[in-house]
């Protein structure tokens, strides 16, 4: 074996030890997508030291984060539309909304009523923003209204109209179980259901000058 052979191979073989130590310092882990070339340790002290700086610099953080959305607000609206058509966005924005309503179990009423009070395109708009009523309540009033009348206790929370021809309004509303609330308002029905028969009936009368038949307002009068 010459000179340079021999020079070669304790080359190779220094470069193997070195990159056989680099591999066992820097903890190099197999992974869905290869090898990682950074230390995992390096990575999760950098990430603890991290998420410390945060908890003690919340105001700051908020702050920047505050700062950041105002100037790329375009930017970062393109980027949750787009990260909610994913799976994992899907699932994250569900789980999401699934502990907000945990928390505010009064938002989805404040929703569904103003929303059936001013979107033609809701089932329920006809009878009530197709009649004139009004959503006249805030974020806050709802709340409020929510601990006065203690929701919280009731199984099916729903809310009310005492008046059933006025807005939704502070001194209008309140909270009761929603089979109470089903039950006035079949007896509501049920009362607009008489009223219009007898204004029926009473038409029916002055057209036929006393001579009709009061069984059913359906019935025709009788003409002499």
């Amino acid at each position: 074996m010459d000179y340079l052979t021999s020079n070669l191979i304790s080359k190779y073989i220094l470069e193997y030890k070195f990159k056989l130590c680099y591999t066992l310092n820097m903890e190099v882990r197999t992974v869905s997508n290869g090898l990682r070339t950074v230390s995992e340790s390096t990575r999760d002290k950098n990430r603890i030291r991290a998420r410390e700086w945060n908890r003690n610099h919340v105001e700051r953080v908020r702050h920047n984060s505050k700062n950041w959305r105002a100037k790329n607000l375009k930017y970062a609206t393109e980027r949750a539309k787009i990260y909610g058509q994913t799976l994992q966005g899907k699932s994250v924005l569900k789980k999401a909304q699934n502990n907000f309503n945990l928390r505010n179990p009064w938002y989805k009423t404040f929703y569904c009523a103003k929303r059936r009070c001013e979107d033609s395109k809701d089932i329920s708009y006809q009878y009530y923003g197709g009649r004139g009523i009004k959503f006249e309540m805030t974020k806050n009033e709802v709340y409020k209204l929510w601990l006065r009348d203690k929701g919280y206790n009731l199984d099916r929370p729903s809310i009310d109209r005492i008046n059933s021809v006025g807005n939704y309004t502070w001194e209008n509303c309140r909270f009761i179980e929603h089979i109470d609330n089903c039950r006035q308002g079949a007896r509501r029905a049920a009362e607009t259901k008489r009223r219009k028969r007898e204004n029926f009936v009473q038409q029916l009368r002055l057209k036929a000058d006393g001579k009709y038949l009061p069984i059913h307002p359906r019935l025709k009068p009788i003409v002499a």
